[in-house]
Protein backbone atom coordinates (compact mmCIF):
# COMPACT_ATOMS: atom_id res chain seq x y z
CA UNK A 1 0.00 0.00 0.00
CA UNK A 2 1.65 3.40 -0.98
CA UNK A 3 2.09 5.63 2.01
CA UNK A 4 0.03 8.04 2.97
CA UNK A 5 2.10 11.33 2.68
CA UNK A 6 -0.51 13.75 4.65
CA UNK A 7 -1.04 11.49 7.39
CA UNK A 8 0.98 11.76 11.19
CA UNK A 9 3.07 8.77 12.49
CA UNK A 10 0.02 7.28 14.49
CA UNK A 11 -2.83 7.46 11.32
CA UNK A 12 0.12 5.59 9.40
CA UNK A 13 0.34 2.95 11.92
CA UNK A 14 -3.32 2.52 11.91
CA UNK A 15 -3.45 2.16 7.92
CA UNK A 16 -0.28 -0.28 8.48
CA UNK A 17 -2.78 -2.47 10.65
CA UNK A 18 -5.53 -2.47 8.74
CA UNK A 19 -3.56 -3.83 6.10
CA UNK A 20 -2.62 -6.21 8.18
CA UNK A 21 -6.71 -6.89 9.47
CA UNK A 22 -7.44 -7.38 5.60
CA UNK A 23 -4.82 -9.73 5.60
CA UNK A 24 -6.25 -11.85 8.59
CA UNK A 25 -9.71 -11.99 7.26
CA UNK A 26 -8.57 -13.13 4.06
CA UNK A 27 -10.24 -9.94 1.93
CA UNK A 28 -8.43 -8.36 -0.91
CA UNK A 29 -8.97 -4.81 -0.26
CA UNK A 30 -8.85 -2.35 2.48
CA UNK A 31 -12.77 -0.95 3.61
CA UNK A 32 -13.81 1.24 6.59
CA UNK A 33 -14.13 -1.88 8.86
CA UNK A 34 -10.46 -2.73 8.86
CA UNK A 35 -9.34 0.73 9.12
CA UNK A 36 -11.56 1.29 12.20
CA UNK A 37 -10.24 -2.24 13.25
CA UNK A 38 -6.29 -1.06 12.78
CA UNK A 39 -7.59 1.99 15.05
CA UNK A 40 -8.71 -0.16 17.78
CA UNK A 41 -5.40 -2.50 17.90
CA UNK A 42 -3.84 0.38 19.32
CA UNK A 43 -5.04 0.34 22.88
CA UNK A 44 -3.12 3.47 24.28
CA UNK A 45 -4.08 5.88 20.80
CA UNK A 46 -6.00 8.55 20.13
CA UNK A 47 -9.33 6.81 18.52
CA UNK A 48 -9.22 4.39 21.01
CA UNK A 49 -9.65 6.99 24.01
CA UNK A 50 -12.54 8.37 21.82
CA UNK A 51 -14.36 5.57 22.22
CA UNK A 52 -13.61 4.80 25.75
CA UNK A 53 -14.31 8.28 27.09
CA UNK A 54 -17.95 7.55 25.09
CA UNK A 55 -18.16 4.49 26.82
CA UNK A 56 -17.42 2.38 24.15
CA UNK A 57 -14.96 -0.07 24.18
CA UNK A 58 -12.81 -1.97 21.31
CA UNK A 59 -14.01 -5.65 22.20
CA UNK A 60 -17.22 -4.20 21.86
CA UNK A 61 -16.33 -2.43 18.61
CA UNK A 62 -14.78 -5.78 17.09
CA UNK A 63 -17.68 -8.11 18.40
CA UNK A 64 -20.09 -5.47 16.24
CA UNK A 65 -17.50 -5.93 12.94
CA UNK A 66 -17.58 -9.52 13.60
CA UNK A 67 -21.34 -9.40 13.07
CA UNK A 68 -22.07 -7.58 9.81
CA UNK A 69 -18.56 -9.41 7.92
CA UNK A 70 -17.03 -12.60 7.76
CA UNK A 71 -13.64 -14.07 6.78
CA UNK A 72 -13.09 -14.93 3.01
CA UNK A 73 -12.62 -18.38 2.33
CA UNK A 74 -10.07 -18.20 -0.14
CA UNK A 75 -6.66 -17.17 1.41
CA UNK A 76 -5.24 -13.56 0.01
CA UNK A 77 -2.01 -13.24 -0.07
CA UNK A 78 -1.72 -10.17 -2.05
CA UNK A 79 0.56 -7.17 -0.42
CA UNK A 80 -1.15 -4.52 -1.62
CA UNK A 81 -4.88 -4.10 -1.04
CA UNK A 82 -6.90 -1.62 -2.36
CA UNK A 83 -8.84 0.99 -0.69
CA UNK A 84 -13.09 0.89 -1.35
CA UNK A 85 -14.82 3.06 -2.35
CA UNK A 86 -16.15 4.00 1.24
CA UNK A 87 -13.11 3.55 2.62
CA UNK A 88 -11.62 6.14 0.47
CA UNK A 89 -14.84 8.55 0.76
CA UNK A 90 -14.08 8.60 4.75
CA UNK A 91 -10.66 9.26 4.27
CA UNK A 92 -11.57 12.49 2.02
CA UNK A 93 -14.00 13.39 4.94
CA UNK A 94 -10.88 12.53 7.43
CA UNK A 95 -9.11 15.31 5.70
CA UNK A 96 -12.21 17.65 5.36
CA UNK A 97 -11.92 17.62 8.95
CA UNK A 98 -8.20 17.96 9.56
CA UNK A 99 -8.79 20.97 7.41
CA UNK A 100 -11.33 22.85 9.25
CA UNK A 101 -9.68 22.21 12.36
CA UNK A 102 -6.50 24.18 10.64
CA UNK A 103 -4.50 20.97 11.05
CA UNK A 104 -1.83 20.00 7.92
CA UNK A 105 -1.74 16.01 8.80
CA UNK A 106 -4.25 13.80 9.49
CA UNK A 107 -4.68 11.69 12.48
CA UNK A 108 -6.49 8.66 14.04
CA UNK A 109 -9.10 11.21 15.35
CA UNK A 110 -9.70 12.75 11.81
CA UNK A 111 -10.04 9.36 10.35
CA UNK A 112 -12.23 8.01 13.15
CA UNK A 113 -14.87 11.05 12.71
CA UNK A 114 -14.46 10.34 8.80
CA UNK A 115 -15.67 6.43 8.98
CA UNK A 116 -17.95 7.74 11.18
CA UNK A 117 -19.45 10.25 8.32
CA UNK A 118 -19.33 7.65 5.65
CA UNK A 119 -22.62 6.28 6.65
CA UNK A 120 -23.41 3.38 4.63
CA UNK A 121 -19.23 2.08 5.53
CA UNK A 122 -19.80 -1.22 7.95
CA UNK A 123 -17.42 1.44 10.67
CA UNK A 124 -19.85 3.89 10.98
CA UNK A 125 -22.71 0.97 11.00
CA UNK A 126 -20.90 -0.75 13.76
CA UNK A 127 -20.40 2.10 15.83
CA UNK A 128 -23.75 3.61 15.30
CA UNK A 129 -24.95 -0.01 16.70
CA UNK A 130 -23.29 0.98 19.84
CA UNK A 131 -25.45 4.18 19.66
CA UNK A 132 -23.00 6.56 19.00
CA UNK A 133 -23.31 9.49 16.69
CA UNK A 134 -20.83 11.38 14.49
CA UNK A 135 -21.91 14.53 16.01
CA UNK A 136 -20.76 12.88 19.71
CA UNK A 137 -17.69 11.24 18.27
CA UNK A 138 -16.64 14.70 16.41
CA UNK A 139 -17.40 16.53 19.98
CA UNK A 140 -14.85 14.05 21.62
CA UNK A 141 -11.95 14.41 18.69
CA UNK A 142 -12.52 17.98 18.95
CA UNK A 143 -11.31 18.43 22.54
CA UNK A 144 -7.85 17.82 21.81
CA UNK A 145 -7.89 20.74 18.93
CA UNK A 146 -10.12 23.32 21.43
CA UNK A 147 -7.28 22.81 24.23
CA UNK A 148 -5.18 23.51 21.39
CA UNK A 149 -6.68 26.44 20.29
CA UNK A 150 -7.19 27.56 24.25
CA UNK A 151 -3.77 27.57 24.94
CA UNK A 152 -2.45 29.68 21.89
CA UNK A 153 -5.71 32.42 22.56
CA UNK A 154 -4.85 32.68 26.16
CA UNK A 155 -1.30 33.69 24.55
CA UNK A 156 -1.99 35.73 21.73
CA UNK A 157 -5.71 37.80 23.09
CA UNK A 158 -3.79 39.99 25.41
CA UNK A 159 -1.00 41.59 22.55
CA UNK A 160 -1.93 45.05 21.46
CA UNK A 161 -1.99 44.04 17.87
CA UNK A 162 -4.08 44.15 14.60
CA UNK A 163 -5.83 41.51 13.74
CA UNK A 164 -4.04 40.70 10.63
CA UNK A 165 -0.57 40.59 12.80
CA UNK A 166 -2.41 38.67 15.77
CA UNK A 167 -3.81 36.08 13.12
CA UNK A 168 -0.16 35.50 11.52
CA UNK A 169 0.94 34.60 15.77
CA UNK A 170 -1.78 32.37 16.16
CA UNK A 171 -0.76 29.96 12.83
CA UNK A 172 2.51 30.15 14.35
CA UNK A 173 2.11 29.30 17.79
CA UNK A 174 -0.49 26.72 16.36
CA UNK A 175 1.99 24.87 14.09
CA UNK A 176 5.00 24.84 16.93
CA UNK A 177 2.32 23.48 19.47
CA UNK A 178 0.70 20.95 17.14
CA UNK A 179 4.77 20.01 16.05
CA UNK A 180 5.17 19.71 20.14
CA UNK A 181 1.94 17.26 20.71
CA UNK A 182 2.72 15.01 17.52
CA UNK A 183 6.07 14.41 19.40
CA UNK A 184 4.51 13.81 22.57
CA UNK A 185 1.92 11.66 21.73
CA UNK A 186 4.17 9.10 20.57
CA UNK A 187 5.66 8.96 24.36
CA UNK A 188 2.54 9.90 25.70
CA UNK A 189 -0.13 7.42 27.39
CA UNK A 190 -3.04 9.55 25.84
CA UNK A 191 -4.41 12.79 23.73
CA UNK A 192 -4.59 15.00 26.44
CA UNK A 193 -2.08 13.78 28.62
CA UNK A 194 0.02 14.67 25.39
CA UNK A 195 -1.47 17.86 24.87
CA UNK A 196 -1.24 19.34 28.11
CA UNK A 197 2.74 18.32 27.99
CA UNK A 198 3.00 19.93 24.65
CA UNK A 199 1.10 23.33 25.90
CA UNK A 200 4.22 23.05 28.51
CA UNK A 201 7.01 22.95 26.32
CA UNK A 202 5.77 25.87 24.59
CA UNK A 203 5.83 28.35 28.04
CA UNK A 204 4.43 30.23 30.61
CA UNK A 205 1.68 32.22 28.96
CA UNK A 206 2.56 35.46 30.88
CA UNK A 207 5.79 35.30 29.36
CA UNK A 208 5.06 34.36 25.46
CA UNK A 209 2.55 37.22 25.83
CA UNK A 210 5.36 40.00 26.77
CA UNK A 211 7.88 38.53 24.39
CA UNK A 212 5.19 38.68 21.57
CA UNK A 213 3.99 42.60 22.46
CA UNK A 214 7.61 43.31 22.35
CA UNK A 215 7.86 42.41 18.53
CA UNK A 216 5.43 44.09 17.56
CA UNK A 217 6.33 47.95 15.85
CA UNK A 218 5.21 51.16 16.50
CA UNK A 219 2.94 51.98 13.73
CA UNK A 220 1.08 48.28 14.59
CA UNK A 221 0.41 49.33 18.15
CA UNK A 222 -1.05 52.43 17.09
CA UNK A 223 -3.43 51.21 14.19
CA UNK A 224 -4.51 48.52 17.13
CA UNK A 225 -5.59 51.49 19.24
CA UNK A 226 -7.28 53.16 16.66
CA UNK A 227 -9.06 49.60 15.41
CA UNK A 228 -9.80 49.26 18.81
CA UNK A 229 -11.25 52.77 19.85
CA UNK A 230 -13.46 52.60 15.75
CA UNK A 231 -13.86 49.25 14.82
CA UNK A 232 -16.11 46.75 15.72
CA UNK A 233 -16.32 44.95 19.25
CA UNK A 234 -17.21 41.53 19.98
CA UNK A 235 -20.39 41.41 20.47
CA UNK A 236 -21.60 44.60 18.94
CA UNK A 237 -24.55 44.47 16.65
CA UNK A 238 -24.41 46.33 13.49
CA UNK A 239 -26.82 48.85 15.05
CA UNK A 240 -25.11 49.69 17.81
CA UNK A 241 -21.20 50.00 16.33
CA UNK A 242 -22.97 52.28 13.67
CA UNK A 243 -24.34 54.31 16.55
CA UNK A 244 -21.33 54.46 18.27
CA UNK A 245 -19.07 55.77 15.49
CA UNK A 246 -22.08 58.06 14.78
CA UNK A 247 -21.35 59.39 17.75
CA UNK A 248 -17.35 58.98 17.52
CA UNK A 249 -17.60 61.43 14.44
CA UNK A 250 -19.92 63.88 15.84
CA UNK A 251 -16.98 64.48 18.53
CA UNK A 252 -14.37 64.62 15.85
CA UNK A 253 -16.08 67.20 13.61
CA UNK A 254 -17.02 69.49 16.19
CA UNK A 255 -13.75 69.14 18.29
CA UNK A 256 -11.75 70.13 15.04
CA UNK A 257 -14.36 72.62 13.46
CA UNK A 258 -15.57 74.93 16.17
CA UNK A 259 -12.67 75.73 17.63
CA UNK A 260 -11.13 77.13 14.31
CA UNK A 261 -14.33 79.07 13.51
CA UNK A 262 -14.07 80.38 16.86
CA UNK A 263 -10.68 81.46 16.36
CA UNK A 264 -11.44 83.37 12.82
CA UNK A 265 -14.40 84.78 14.79
CA UNK A 266 -12.47 86.72 17.18
CA UNK A 267 -9.88 87.50 14.88
CA UNK A 268 -12.17 88.81 12.37
CA UNK A 269 -15.35 89.98 13.86
CA UNK A 270 -18.74 89.06 12.76
CA UNK A 271 -19.01 88.46 8.48
CA UNK A 272 -21.08 87.01 6.36
CA UNK A 273 -18.04 84.10 5.57
CA UNK A 274 -18.23 83.38 9.10
CA UNK A 275 -21.89 82.86 8.92
CA UNK A 276 -21.46 80.49 6.12
CA UNK A 277 -18.98 78.68 7.62
CA UNK A 278 -21.26 78.14 11.10
CA UNK A 279 -24.17 77.06 9.08
CA UNK A 280 -21.75 74.24 7.08
CA UNK A 281 -20.27 73.61 10.29
CA UNK A 282 -23.51 73.04 11.68
CA UNK A 283 -25.12 70.87 8.63
CA UNK A 284 -22.33 68.58 8.78
CA UNK A 285 -22.51 67.99 12.74
CA UNK A 286 -26.17 66.95 11.61
CA UNK A 287 -25.84 65.19 8.70
CA UNK A 288 -22.77 63.15 9.06
CA UNK A 289 -23.63 61.19 11.92
CA UNK A 290 -27.06 60.23 10.69
CA UNK A 291 -25.88 59.54 7.32
CA UNK A 292 -22.83 57.71 9.06
CA UNK A 293 -25.62 55.79 11.08
CA UNK A 294 -27.80 54.95 8.42
CA UNK A 295 -25.67 53.80 5.65
CA UNK A 296 -23.43 51.81 7.81
CA UNK A 297 -26.82 49.65 9.00
CA UNK A 298 -28.49 49.72 5.58
CA UNK A 299 -24.82 48.67 4.31
CA UNK A 300 -24.58 45.61 6.93
CA UNK A 301 -28.08 44.44 6.15
CA UNK A 302 -27.69 44.52 2.43
CA UNK A 303 -24.32 42.44 2.59
CA UNK A 304 -26.01 39.57 5.21
CA UNK A 305 -29.22 39.13 2.90
CA UNK A 306 -27.74 39.46 -0.04
CA UNK A 307 -25.20 36.49 1.01
CA UNK A 308 -27.80 34.69 3.52
CA UNK A 309 -24.92 35.46 6.58
CA UNK A 310 -25.20 35.31 10.26
CA UNK A 311 -28.72 33.73 10.08
CA UNK A 312 -30.47 36.63 7.83
CA UNK A 313 -32.48 35.05 5.00
CA UNK A 314 -31.23 35.40 1.83
CA UNK A 315 -33.31 37.83 -0.93
CA UNK A 316 -32.49 39.56 -3.77
CA UNK A 317 -35.21 41.64 -4.45
CA UNK A 318 -34.92 42.56 -0.92
CA UNK A 319 -31.18 43.46 -1.00
CA UNK A 320 -32.55 45.58 -4.07
CA UNK A 321 -34.93 47.68 -2.08
CA UNK A 322 -31.82 48.41 0.78
CA UNK A 323 -29.47 49.14 -2.17
CA UNK A 324 -32.30 51.93 -3.04
CA UNK A 325 -32.86 53.88 0.61
CA UNK A 326 -29.46 53.40 0.64
CA UNK A 327 -28.83 55.86 -2.41
CA UNK A 328 -32.17 57.32 -1.34
CA UNK A 329 -30.40 58.55 1.84
CA UNK A 330 -27.55 59.70 -0.30
CA UNK A 331 -29.64 61.80 -2.26
CA UNK A 332 -32.03 63.27 0.70
CA UNK A 333 -28.87 64.10 2.79
CA UNK A 334 -26.88 66.02 -0.48
CA UNK A 335 -29.95 68.14 -1.12
CA UNK A 336 -30.79 68.67 3.11
CA UNK A 337 -26.94 69.68 3.14
CA UNK A 338 -26.95 72.34 0.17
CA UNK A 339 -30.91 73.82 1.04
CA UNK A 340 -29.57 74.14 4.72
CA UNK A 341 -25.73 76.19 3.56
CA UNK A 342 -27.56 77.74 0.86
CA UNK A 343 -30.62 79.51 2.22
Amino acid sequence: MKPFHQFNEQARKAMDLAREESGRLHHGFIGTEHILLGLLREESGVATGILRSLGVDAARVRAEIDKLITPSPNQNTEEDRPLTPRARTAINHAASEALVLQQKNIGPEHLLVGLMREADGIAGISLRNLGLTAQQVAMEAHKVRLAQFTTVERIVRPVRAPIVRRRKMREELLAHLEANYEEELVRAKDAMTATKLAARRLGEAAVLTRELEKSVPFLERFSYGMERRFGWRAPETAVRWMLRSAGQLFVIVAAFSLPLVTMDFIRAGWSHANWLAIRTISACLLLAPVDQFLLGVLYFKMRDTLWGVFGSRQSTPRAWLLGLLFALVVLVSGVGFIRFVLT
